[in-house]
């Protein structure tokens, strides 16, 4: 995604930098807006992306410490633990 001048001006007004942009981007809901694509990130998709984060966070605690082993010649997994 290119920046206009005019929207780096105003990201720096109101403190928002590239992570925003991306996740705003990636999670957001597009709507056609005239002759241009708004991203809306509202409660939506606050509320999806934050549960989706939090399976992720449970997911975390449980495969700390797991172990993968794979083949080191044709890159097959072999066995976990």
């Amino acid at each position: 995604m290119n920046y206009s001048k005019h929207v780096q001006t105003r990201m720096s007004q109101r403190a928002i930098d590239n992570q925003t942009v991306k996740i705003i981007s990636d999670w957001g809901r597009y709507k056609n807006s005239y002759e241009s694509l708004k991203i809306v990130f509202g409660k939506k998709e606050h509320k999806l992306l934050e549960k989706k984060l939090k399976g992720l966070l449970q997911k975390l605690d449980k495969i700390k410490g797991k172990t993968l082993i794979l083949s080191e010649e044709d890159d097959l997994l072999i066995t976990s633990y």
